[in-house]
């Protein structure tokens, strides 16, 4: 089975400490509802909900059998395309649909939803214990840093890398934050 998945965060433009509005960059690539969505400056949950039903119905429109992965109503949302066959343009169909009815709102949203640093501190607890309870292994006797993680993700036996992405979904779904 052949899978892409794309979310709002895998825009190339990146966001700089105390932005609000997304870059003008972003916005050039969407669609007038994603102005629309915009020009008031905040993003409702009506509006950001019509921009993933936009950008669901661009990829299915193009023959492509999406869902969208959303666990909290605070998180951004994820869109994935699995079949047993996918064309090979299934990543770049997907990428343009987003850009032009998601990516602006998207970023919108994430910046209107950034959780605090206590949000944070409290979902990094969570993570550990999680990961904690579910036996992995760390290399230095204390739970794992961004690196480490990075290093389990790219080379760590299959059940560690299974054990975090649950743990990470669970976090994410008590909390809206992804770890």
């Amino acid at each position: 089975m052949a899978s892409v998945v794309a979310s709002g965060s895998d825009s190339q433009d990146v966001r700089q400490p105390g932005d609000a509005a997304p870059p003008e960059s972003i916005i050039a690539q969407g669609d007038g509802a994603q102005a629309q969505a915009l020009s008031d400056g905040i993003i409702s949950p009506v509006e950001y909900q019509a921009a993933i039903e936009a950008t669901l119905a661009c990829v299915t429109s193009a023959g492509l059998p999406a869902r969208v992965l959303r666990p909290h109503e605070r998180s951004t949302a994820a869109f994935v395309v699995e079949g047993e066959r996918l064309p090979e343009d299934a990543g770049e169909v997907v990428k343009g649909c987003m850009a032009r009815s998601f990516h602006a709102v998207s970023y919108a949203w994430s910046v209107q939803h950034r959780p605090s640093e206590a949000e944070i501190r409290h979902s990094r607890q969570q993570l550990e214990a999680c990961l904690g309870a579910e036996a992995m292994s760390w290399t230095n006797g204390s739970p794992p840093g961004a690196a480490e993680i990075a290093a389990i993700l790219r080379g760590g036996s299959e059940s560690e890398v299974r054990a975090f992405f649950e743990c990470a979904r669970r976090v994410e779904s008590e909390t809206g934050i992804a770890p």
